[in-house]
């Protein structure tokens, strides 16, 4: 029975600005991440806090192991506010009510994104189209 060893490096992952101005690359990167560290129920509050002692310590340890991640895929300016919340959850929520707006700037940086995609001839035509959808 053969397993499958495949292992995040957060290294890899972009870090979140001390702007924010990259909060949609780095959101969309890190939910992909804790989906598969089967993180991002607790994240999304889709996993809430158990009643049950032992169950409950449980969910606290994946949540503060979310946290430190968390932590860890931001800029420092970020870590006060981030590690003063009381969960990942809320520290997402706080990332997210920063950054996450639908205004002029967030437009024009995708539209610049998006103008400025090039396949590379002789590069791999599925990559390019993913980065493109």
């Amino acid at each position: 029975m053969s397993t499958f060893g495949f292992k995040i490096d957060p290294s890899s992952l972009p870090k979140l600005s001390s702007r924010g101005d990259n909060y949609h690359e780095w959101r969309s990167s890190w939910v992909v991440a804790f989906r598969y560290l089967e993180l991002w129920d607790i994240i999304s509050k889709k996993n809430v806090r158990p009643n049950d002692l032992i169950a409950a310590a449980e969910w606290r340890k994946l949540d503060n192991r979310a946290l430190v991640m968390i932590l860890s895929s931001i800029h420092t300016d970020h870590h006060t506010a981030v590690s003063n919340t009381i969960s990942s959850a809320a520290a997402w929520d706080y990332l997210s009510n920063r950054y996450d707006r639908d205004t002029g700037n967030t437009t024009i940086s995708l539209f610049r994104t998006l103008i400025n995609l090039r396949y590379k001839d002789g590069g791999d035509l599925c990559a390019h189209l993913d980065n493109f959808h």
